[in-house]
């Protein structure tokens, strides 16, 4: 039987759960795990109501990993389109020690795939919700995170056009999208 991850919605009181959450070493690994980490990442978002994160852990109640979704203005169909607000997930990380695990589960029960379809029910439950947005969910992921894009590809996302460039890094992120 599979190891199902429990779900809550991260905000203040959940605040020192997460202090010594890390998803590796890899600067983009760091990136994540600082996102939730700092008062000024996650929890500022969630608390202007920019957007939704929940945290996820095992029955021993173990921090396995986070997720988040919000609205975005990506330009839609194409990079010659007006912006159009979509789904979005700003960031979503899973914890260095439960990254693969569980290990005897296949890939669909692991828990990365876990989170990911309860992002993906939350976007398609908001979709219903909000019907003027279009009905795709995107993500940015940093270039060199080939673990990371053949996990978003091996669950149907799909490369986009659109690039992300942070003014702070330089770094320009690839875009991912998935039909809802």
């Amino acid at each position: 039987m599979p190891r199902l991850l429990q779900v809550l919605p991260f905000g203040e009181e959940l605040f020192d759960v997460v202090k010594t959450f890390g998803c590796g070493a890899e600067p983009w690994e760091a990136e994540v795990a600082d996102w939730i980490k700092r008062r000024n990442g996650a929890l500022r978002q969630v608390s202007r109501g920019r957007c939704l994160v929940w945290l996820y852990f095992t029955d021993e109640d173990d921090l396995v990993g986070y997720g988040s979704l919000g609205p975005h203005d990506w330009v839609w169909p194409d990079l010659n389109s007006p912006p159009r607000t979509t789904h979005h997930i700003p960031y979503m990380g899973v914890d260095a020690r439960y990254q693969r695990e569980p290990s005897d589960e296949p890939p669909e029960w692991r828990y990365s795939s876990q989170i990911i379809r309860h992002l993906l029910g939350q976007a398609i439950r908001e979709a219903d919700e909000n019907p003027s947005r279009e009905r795709i969910l995107g993500l940015y992921v940093h270039p060199a995170n080939t673990r990371a894009i053949r996990f978003y590809e091996r669950v149907g996302f799909q490369p986009y056009e659109k690039r992300f460039r942070d003014p702070h890094t330089n770094i320009e992120y690839l875009a991912m999208f998935r039909r809802l």
